[in-house]
Parts: structure tokens; sequence; C-alpha cells
């Protein structure tokens, strides 16, 4: 995984911005596709039933099939702007900022009705705007 933040303080004129950005590019995780077999009854010494637990076929050999590779851009900035005794801080949050929809997760039961549906992608950009009021 690769993080990188980038940050600035102080611009010109001795104003108090701040800028930042965060980079994320890493790997996705393996998927493990498989025929899950349903529980095995076992028969115990006083001949009571009891149910073993679940066996998951592998179909593929662990780490040849992954999800796509995951890169997201986050960026930040604000700006203190001070009114008398009272300090305002605006600020504005952009996250996935390339709109990126990797997949997070993928049912990889392939025995079930669901089999490759996809469980999770990546959230949407996001805009967040704010205000900070001090007093």
């Amino acid at each position: 995984m690769i993080s990188i933040l980038v940050s600035q303080e102080k611009g010109r004129r001795g104003f108090e911005e701040s800028i930042d950005a965060l980079l994320q590019d890493r790997e996705n995780r393996k998927l493990l596709p498989g025929v899950k077999l349903p529980p095995q009854v076992q028969l115990t010494a006083n001949d009571a039933e009891c149910f073993a637990g679940t066996t998951l076929i592998l179909l593929n050999p662990v780490g040849e099939t992954r999800l796509p590779n995951y890169g997201n851009l986050d960026f930040h900035v604000d700006r203190p702007v001070k009114i008398g005794t009272v300090k305002f801080m605006p600020t504005l949050d952009l996250f996935n900022v390339m709109n990126n929809n990797v997949i997070q997760g993928v049912r990889t039961t392939q025995n079930a009705t669901n089999a490759n549906q996809v469980q999770a992608i990546t959230a949407p950009r996001v805009v967040r705007f704010g205000i900070r009021v001090n007093w």
C-alpha cells in the first residue's frame, strides 16, 4: 500500500491556509472462489448427531484471482478568516476525487444463487463544505 500526504500550511502574505491531499494506491484483496459443501453428519460415542463445519473447496490456487487494484485521492482546503474576536474557518473536502468505483467485495461461493455478485464498491465522489466558528 502506498499513501502519500501532501500538506501546505502557510500561504502568501501570512494567511494560515491549509491544503492537504492524500493519495492511496494498493493491491486489492485475493478472491477465493469455491464450492461450499453442507455440514457433514458425524455420530458421537453415544449415537448423538453432531455437525461438523461447512467445507469450502477452492476452485483456483490462492492468490490467482484478485479484485482490481484500488486507488483513491482525497483533497482538503481550509482558510481561517478573523473578524474582530470571532474566527471563521470555511473548509472544503473532496473525497474520491477521481470518482473511481473499484469493486471491494464479491460473493465467491459458486454454488450459491448470488455467485459472483458484487457485494461492495468504493463510495462515490463526495464534496463536503463546512464552517467552524471560534469566539
